[in-house]
């Protein structure tokens, strides 16, 4: 791929809950990004479950949310949140 997945600002923002948690963004930086980022930039997965699971979309197919889920790499839930974030929907 030409463009960095994992091009994420990792500097602390507001809203990390915890020492060493995940930064979290505010939504409208989130939006129109990929949802694999935007997991990623909410604290829901790691690059490397991200990187686990587009190996496993590359070989069998599918939407990217849709193969964290099967996975169990994160919630049905996580994911909505994280689309509405990308689409700029309330949630």
């Amino acid at each position: 791929m030409s463009d960095s997945l994992f091009d994420i600002d990792a500097g602390p923002t507001e809203g990390a809950q915890q020492r060493g948690a995940p930064a979290r963004k505010p939504a409208q930086q989130l939006a129109g990004r990929r949802l694999g980022e935007i997991l990623i930039a909410q604290g829901t997965v790691s690059a490397d479950k991200l990187a686990e699971a587009l190996a496993a979309q590359a070989e069998r197919g599918g939407r990217i949310g849709e193969v964290l889920i099967q996975m169990k790499a994160c919630g049905e839930e996580q994911v909505l949140k994280a689309l509405a974030a990308q689409l700029e929907l309330p949630y």
